[in-house]
Formats: structure tokens, C-alpha cells, sequence
């Protein structure tokens, strides 16, 4: 425990500290001509008057309010300093908490944290409707896997029903009713000339590809019964034919070909759209200044054994028989297969419009046999 005379001592050598550091300050004498005149027993009363306040200021700091001497004297930037520029600002820490000098620029107060903001209501419908989206779009690809029912898939189930898996079962039969070729077809066929390149799509038993022997003739059919009978219809130069579907034809991104035949083919095609497209597909295969030649049906066959004309639908299912050798007791008919193949029967000028509606020009047309028949070009 410190002792009263400790504290006298300590405060003796503290004064004499603070007079050789600042010799001018007023509080604690002067080094001047003054002090020095001062007696002993005024220097003695000074002392113990500089006693007392020590006490006094220890005896009133206990742990309220504390008052410190700054000693050193700060650098002339130091914000402590008084605005006079005294050496012995003091500093009131205050209860447990610093109170800055008053001409100590204070600080800007930080402001605090901005509370979260709630998601806009702008925000809050877009994922809403991300979430509808997301919905609807998982309902459109649903129907794929369990039944389509977009335009271009029903048509293209109607189309395997009533085209496809027809000429897939009747393909044998079909092929020994179709031997010779259409006259204007063989003629098309034999203009061309010697060296030229072209497709015959949806070739069938490939009674073309062997017409004109000059040329390199291709063929492609949907049916894959069909395809392995024209393989061999080209007699000792096996035919160079591939399973195809004419709206997504293997040839038509190369725009190669000289000539292009598409015989009785796009009326099997269920809608307006797919056989504009159809057509577009063949001009696509041929070059520049290259020609497709189309047959299609015929509404106007009055004369023809089936009578169809102006004012009949133009979409209609046609039977094909597949009759079968008579068992002793059978009624007519009976154990015959009836398939019911899909055709539009085209009117007059509507060939030539679904040519120029798929980018073409029409260089000829005309009439053949109940069909209709258009030159074109790109």
C-alpha cells in the first residue's frame, strides 16, 4: 500500500518533469527571469499548493471522472490540441466513454444498415409468372409422350394411320399393279441431259429410275418395303435408293441436283401446310435453273371409273383391297383386307399456287391420266 510520502515524492518529481518539458507554461512556473526571483519558502508553497490539487483531481477520479495531462506536446495536424495551441489540452474520457475535445472535428455519424428490402411487387408477379411459364411449358411437352395433339402431330398421326403403314403392308401387291411408266414423266425424264443428277422422291417400286440411262437417278421413299423393291429395279445396275421423309430430305440442304420427280406423292400429305412444304423440300434439292417435275391427284376425273369432280370433298380415305385366294364356303369378300388410304384431290390452279407459296416458279403445267401436273423451278 502506497504511503503519503510516496505520493509527496511522486509528486515532486512529476513537477519538476512537467517545468523542463514546458518551461513557459503558466500552471507550472516559469524558467524565466521571474521564477527565478521566487524564494525557497515560495517555492516550498507552491509545491505543496501543486500537492493539493494532484490529491484533489486523484480523489475526484475515482472511477467517475478521470482527468489526464498531456505531457508530450502533439504534432501540429493532431485535432487534440486546443484551439490556442496549448501544449496541455486535457481530455475528458468521461464514464467509461471518450468526450473529445471540443475542437476535435467529429466524426460523421455512421448511419445504419438499411433493413432488407421486401421483393417489389413487379418482382413478385415475374415469379409468378416464371412459375406459370415453367407450368405451361412442362403441360405442352407432356402430350408428346402421351399423345400430341398440336396440328402437325395429329396430322402426322393421321398420315402413319392412312399413308405410311398402309404402303408398308401393301407394298408387294402395290408394286405388281405398277409396271410402265406415265408417259409425260418418261418424256420429262428422257430430256435431261446425259450426266445430269436428280432424285426421284417417294420413288415407290422404282419404275422411273431406269428410264433414261444417261443419268444418275436417286430414289427415296417413306415405305422401307418399298425401297428394298427398287433396290432391284434397276436390273443390273441395283438402283441407289434410301428410306426418306420427303419433309426431311438427306439431299435438299446440298441443292445439287439437275432434276427432281416427285410422282403421286404430296396429296398423300394431310394438310395445306405440310404439302407447301413438301414442295419447298424439293426445291430446296435442285440447283439453280434445276426443275422438279409433280403429279398429284385430280379432283376433276368425272370420267374416270371412281367420278370424282367439282363439288366432291377434296380429302378423301380411297380403299385398297388386298384380296386373298377363295376357301371352299367363303362368301365374296370374305377374308379380304381393306386398307383406306389418305388423298387431297387437287382443284385446278391449286398445284401451281402451293409451288409459288413455297418460294417456285411455275414453268409449265397441265393435265395427265385424272392428274394434275406441274414444271417448276427455284
Amino acid at each position: 500500500m502506497r504511503q503519503p510520502h510516496d505520493e509527496q515524492r511522486d509528486m515532486q518529481m512529476q513537477t519538476q518533469l512537467q517545468l523542463q518539458q514546458h518551461p513557459s507554461n503558466p500552471d507550472l512556473g516559469s524558467a524565466g527571469p521571474e521564477a527565478s526571483d521566487l524564494g525557497t519558502k515560495e517555492q516550498h508553497q507552491h509545491q505543496h499548493q501543486q500537492q493539493q490539487n494532484f490529491e484533489s483531481r486523484r480523489e475526484t477520479g475515482g472511477g467517475v471522472t478521470t482527468t489526464m495531462m498531456m505531457m508530450a506536446k502533439p504534432d501540429a495536424g493532431d485535432p487534440r490540441s486546443s484551439a490556442t495551441g496549448s501544449h496541455n489540452a486535457a481530455v475528458d474520457l468521461g464514464p467509461r466513454h471518450e468526450r473529445r475535445n471540443e475542437h476535435e472535428p467529429v466524426p460523421a455519424p455512421v448511419p445504419p444498415a438499411p433493413a432488407p428490402i421486401p421483393a417489389s411487387d413487379d418482382v413478385l408477379n415475374a415469379n409468378a409468372i416464371t412459375a406459370d411459364a415453367a407450368s405451361a411449358a412442362a403441360t405442352m411437352i407432356t402430350p408428346v409422350a402421351t399423345g400430341d395433339t398440336s396440328p402437325s402431330s395429329v396430322a402426322e398421326t393421321y398420315e402413319e394411320q392412312h399413308v405410311h403403314s398402309v404402303y408398308e403392308s401393301i407394298a408387294s401387291h402395290f408394286s405388281s399393279t405398277r409396271h410402265k411408266p406415265w408417259p409425260f414423266v418418261a418424256d420429262f425424264l428422257l430430256s435431261q441431259p446425259a450426266g445430269s443428277v436428280g432424285l426421284d422422291v417417294g420413288c415407290g417400286n422404282g419404275k422411273y429410275l431406269g428410264v433414261n440411262r444417261d443419268v444418275f437417278i436417286m430414289g427415296s421413299d417413306r415405305s422401307a418395303a418399298l425401297v428394298r423393291l427398287a433396290r432391284d429395279h434397276g436390273g443390273e445396275r441395283r438402283a441407289d435408293v434410301a428410306v426418306a421423309d420427303g419433309l426431311a430430305l438427306p439431299f435438299s440442304r446440298h441443292h445439287g441436283a439437275d432434276f427432281v420427280i416427285c410422282i403421286a406423292v404430296i396429296h398423300h400429305l394431310s394438310t395445306r401446310e405440310r404439302r407447301v412444304e413438301g414442295v419447298r423440300a424439293l426445291l430446296d434439292c435442285v440447283r439453280d435453273g434445276g426443275k422438279i417435275l409433280v403429279y398429284v391427284w385430280a379432283l376433276e376425273q368425272s370420267s374416270s371409273r371412281r367420278g370424282w369432280d367439282e363439288g366432291t370433298d377434296q380429302d378423301q380415305l380411297v380403299p385398297w383391297v388386298m384380296k386373298r385366294a377363295k376357301q371352299k364356303g367363303e362368301s365374296p369378300g370374305e377374308g379380304d383386307t381393306t386398307y383406306q388410304r389418305y388423298y387431297h384431290l387437287y382443284k385446278k390452279g391449286e398445284l401451281e399456287e402451293d409451288v409459288i407459296a413455297a418460294g417456285g416458279k411455275v414453268l409449265g403445267s397441265g393435265y395427265e391420266k385424272d392428274n394434275w401436273w406441274v414444271v417448276g423451278s427455284r
